[in-house]
């Protein structure tokens, strides 16, 4: 792995409310310029939006059915000690603020917890899909199958700049709670980052991963309640 060091992280996960789209990006990015003067140095905002228009992805086939993904994500991540992650936190509740009933508060979602990069890199687009657990699999195994042995197969994967988000349960129900959503728990929150559309099409289409990682997480990943979308970059600190 290129680092078992994690960084603070939290996001926010979110469609929009109704129909109304326009301007929404501009307030995003307005409100996220306005927090970084209150954020360490260092702090890494983000601002995706969810990509459409391409032939299904094999997980995008094997999960038609489970939750729709979001359209939009709001991350910030920086420093690794558990300090750091309180301001992350003041800033993803500042957005839910500054963007109010613009945000689909039934099916919004919050994570907080760290980062750890399993590969090194980054990318303009990018896979997010938040996790639940297999039922008959405790919380403490499936971050024995998940961290403990599918990572490596994960670090395999040619190409791949793979993220893993291991959630703080505590703190993510209350951001949850101080923001006003509810949603079922993750057990963590998968991350992958490509140079482009094509790359990631292709990387996630190979059958190392659209067969054999689909099959091994098969063992954890309960597919029908997790979530799956690739996302472009709007906005970047």
């Amino acid at each position: 792995m290129s680092s078992t060091r994690g960084l603070a992280k939290a996001g926010l996960y979110f469609s929009a409310a109704g129909t109304g789209l326009e301007g929404l990006q501009a307030e995003m990015e307005q409100a996220a310029s306005a927090l970084l003067a209150d954020l360490p140095p260092g702090t890494d905002l983000r601002i995706g939006r969810r990509l459409a228009g391409y032939a299904p992805l094999p997980h995008e086939v094997l999960m038609a059915d489970s939750p729709a993904p979001f359209d939009y994500v709001f991350e910030a991540s920086g420093g690794g000690d558990e300090a750091a992650g309180e301001p992350l936190q003041i800033a993803i509740a500042a957005m839910a603020r500054a963007l109010g009933t613009r945000i689909d508060r039934k099916t919004a979602a919050v994570f907080v917890g760290t980062e750890i990069a399993i590969t090194a890199g980054d990318g303009p687009v990018f896979v997010v899909m938040p996790l639940r657990r297999v039922p008959s699999l405790s919380h403490g195994d499936f971050m024995d199958q998940w961290f403990g042995r599918h990572a490596a197969l994960g670090e395999k994967v040619e190409g791949v700049r793979y993220r893993q988000n291991h959630v703080d349960a505590i703190s993510t129900a209350d951001l949850a709670g101080r923001i006003g959503l509810s949603f079922a728990p993750m057990d963590g929150l998968t991350e992958s980052y490509f140079d482009g559309l094509d790359d990631a099409l292709a990387i996630l289409s190979r059958e190392d991963v659209a067969v054999g990682a689909i099959e091994d997480e098969k063992r954890f990943i309960h597919h029908p309640a997790s979530q799956f979308a690739l996302y472009e970059t709007l906005w970047r600190s």
